[in-house]
């Protein structure tokens, strides 16, 4: 079994429980709630606006794997850091915060992609690597600690985090990232100019603040026994076949983001020029007659309504009771593995009208430290877990598309790699990071509403947009 000599458990934070004993003396019982969450959690902080989650079941087919076998964290020793005062910079070191929920299984070629990279690296660039395991999301999660960090032990600011991308945005906004632009490697260069537009949206002018490394996409799958001359691309082809199609309507929080890529697809933006919230009106009629035009064709069914994640419905498709579905290509990925005998055929997600809706999501490397030797250390590994034969290795063996062009096209599956490269050079428009809280819930509130005939479509447009003005 692969063991990672230089990663940490998720918790508790050595390196944090000994940054929050130093600061108690002031801090009482804030350096105290350090102690037990490893700066996981922060100051109370209300925003109006709310990250979009994930796309559903974005990492699933990660997660998945890592649940098949016991996991990582257990097994993991500790490093020999803790010895040394904090603050205390080694020469060629580099310390990591990993999105646990990324880490693959025991066991699994994942697994055993990942240590030899590690491995190597460390080897070659001479670079003393510590990646640490944090939550990816919520209390304990990277944001968090990093907002903690900042405030009360900035030694234990790592030099670099991967995260998922509804992290990425928050750490951003936030400033606890580090722009790249200005000193930039060639390598690095060269890595930017082969990244699939689809998967790499700038959030500020003076980016980059850092690079995708995995990349999920959403599309249409089928069984065999339904594929005809082509697949459907639209609802109204769906219903001239008498078909349905299954995706996830419920949100988690705000809108789910397969109704703000259809909102989207049709034209609808988020943001006026400004970037106040807006709903256009044009658009959401397009959406909400398309709703009503896909529950009277029995399209869409009514347990859509429920369903906030793929994985709630895939049991039903795998067996043969769905005909066509939404999936994450990480769970697609997944499912070939484990059972490669289901004929599962790709394609891109229908629309209502127009082209089709792009969802695209993933984990992004982000350079945290301000030191500018470190910077370029923390280029130096990123260069390296994105050369591209090494790309491409690691993210087959982990059932995560690569966000490169060049990675991509190594892929021993040349099949699906072929059909995602469609996906992740169509039209580069993916959804916004971050939507109103109020714009998103007002958005969702009416597609459900019109699509389980509880409001006329007038009706639900006049809400909707009453509520973003």
């Amino acid at each position: 079994m692969a063991v990672f000599p230089k990663v940490k458990p998720l918790l508790p934070d050595v390196e944090a429980r000994r940054a929050a004993l130093t600061v108690a003396c002031w801090l009482g019982a804030v350096a105290f709630s350090l102690l037990v969450t490893g700066f996981g959690i922060s100051a109370s902080h209300t925003s109006r606006y709310v990250a979009q989650p994930m796309p559903p079941n974005a990492s699933v087919g990660v997660q998945a794997l890592a649940q098949a076998t016991p996991t990582l964290q257990a097994a993991l020793p500790m490093s020999t850091e803790e010895t040394l005062p904090p603050g205390t910079a080694l020469s060629g070191q580099v310390v990591i915060w990993f999105a646990a929920s990324l880490m693959p299984g025991e066991d699994t070629p994942g697994e055993t992609a990942l240590t030899g990279i590690i491995s190597a690296l460390e080897r070659q660039l001479e670079l003393d690597l510590t990646i640490r395991l944090k939550r990816a999301e919520g209390v304990g999660g990277i944001y968090q600690t990093l907002e903690s960090a900042h405030t009360v032990a900035p030694s234990t600011i790592p030099d670099l985090v991967m995260v998922s991308s509804s992290e990425m945005s928050k750490i951003i906004r936030a400033k606890l990232s580090v722009t790249m632009n200005g000193d930039l490697t060639p390598e690095i260069d060269t890595i930017l100019a082969d990244l699939f537009d689809s998967g790499s949206v700038p959030l500020e002018d003076d980016g980059p603040y850092g690079l995708p490394f995995f990349v999920e996409i959403q599309h249409l799958v089928m069984q065999s026994e339904v594929s005809e001359d082509s697949p459907p691309d639209t609802f109204a082809e769906i219903a001239k076949r008498k078909l349905s199609f299954t995706f996830p309507v419920k949100a988690v929080n705000g809108v789910s983001a397969s109704v703000l890529a259809h909102y989207s697809a049709l034209g609808g933006r988020v943001r006026d020029e400004s970037g106040s919230p807006i709903l256009d009106r044009i658009p959401l009629i397009a959406l909400l007659e398309g709703a009503s035009s896909a529950a009277a064709d029995k399209t869409i069914l009514p347990e859509a309504l429920t369903f906030t994640a793929p994985s709630q419905y895939w049991g039903q498709f795998t067996s043969g009771r769905i005909a066509l579905a939404q999936v994450g290509s990480s769970l697609y990925l997944a499912t070939l593995q484990s059972a490669p005998d289901i004929v599962m055929i790709p394609a891109p997600l229908p629309a209502f009208e127009g082209h089709a809706p792009l969802i695209v999501d993933g984990y992004w490397w982000l350079i945290t430290t301000t030191d500018p030797a470190r910077r370029a250390q923390a280029q130096s590994v990123i260069a390296w877990f994105m050369e591209p034969s090494r790309h491409a290795m690691l993210s087959e063996a982990m059932g995560m598309l690569p966000s490169r062009r060049e990675s991509l096209k190594r892929w021993r599956n040349t099949s699906y790699a072929r059909f995602a490269a469609t996906i992740l050079e169509g039209d580069p428009s993916p959804l916004p990071y971050t939507v109103e809280a109020t714009l998103a819930a007002a958005l969702q509130t009416a597609f459900e509403d019109v699509l389980s005939g509880r409001r006329t479509i007038p009706q639900a447009v006049d809400d909707a947009l009453s509520a973003v003005e």
